[in-house]
């Protein structure tokens, strides 16, 4: 079980109650104590519109707060994404500043084992088609961005030995522009010649720029220009 700990340049700093490790939440990692080096398996998600995610699954059960410490949970207004407010004691916590974006920009960041990038989504929006097909160190990706609901979402984007190449459909789905197979945002394929099959999971999570670079000092940053 995890406990909070602290703030490292402006991220969250979490602790285990076993062996009180401490892990940086934003790369699942153990970066002090017994488990140093350790990283925690990702779980493959995307964040979506509560009327997305109902209406792709209907039986969802949701998680109520806990009356009883439901007085410490942020307010809607306060935990907003993207906002150009940046808490002071946050603030206090960052060691460097990385001037090529906004502290509080929203992206898509990917890390692989070779390489990390960061997706800003104010370059994502450019795209027409909201969809990147991109290798990130020696990985093949692809990122879905959809602009209505704020989001993005990414996959590996090579199955049974092929590197597939991906459009949208004016549904939002992906298509693969060789075999026309069709996959829906969560990387199943839903028709076509990979059907029943499932894009391989990425390490990527939404996040404000301050965070990333605090996790990923070395990312590279996606331009809609193609430009590094």
């Amino acid at each position: 079980m995890f406990g909070f700990h602290g703030i490292w340049n402006g991220t969250s700093v979490l602790y285990d109650r076993g062996t009180d490790s401490h892990w940086l939440h934003l790369r699942g990692e153990c970066i002090e104590g017994t488990l140093k080096g350790v990283r925690l398996q990702p779980i493959p998600c995307r964040h979506v519109l509560w009327s997305e995610w109902k209406r792709d699954h209907p039986d969802t059960e949701v998680m109520v707060p806990d009356p009883e410490t439901k007085a410490d949970y942020f307010s809607k207004e306060s935990s907003h994404r993207g906002g150009t407010r940046f808490p002071p004691h946050f603030r206090v916590t960052v060691q460097e500043s990385d001037r090529r974006l906004q502290e509080t920009d929203l992206l898509f960041g990917v890390s692989t084992p070779s390489a990390a990038r960061a997706y800003p989504f104010r370059e994502l929006g450019q795209l027409a088609s909201g969809v990147v097909n991109d290798t990130v160190g020696d990985v093949a990706v692809v990122i879905l961005f959809d602009g209505p609901s704020g989001s993005a979402a990414g996959h590996q984007r090579a199955l049974d030995g092929e590197v597939l190449e991906f459009e949208r459909t004016r549904s939002g789905l992906l298509r693969d522009r060789k075999s026309g197979a069709l996959f829906d945002r969560d990387g199943m394929c839903t028709s076509g010649r990979y059907q029943g099959q499932r894009l391989p999971p990425l390490f990527g999570l939404q996040a404000e720029w301050y965070g990333w670079n605090a996790a990923f000092p070395k990312t590279t940053i996606f331009r809609s220009s193609r430009r590094r």
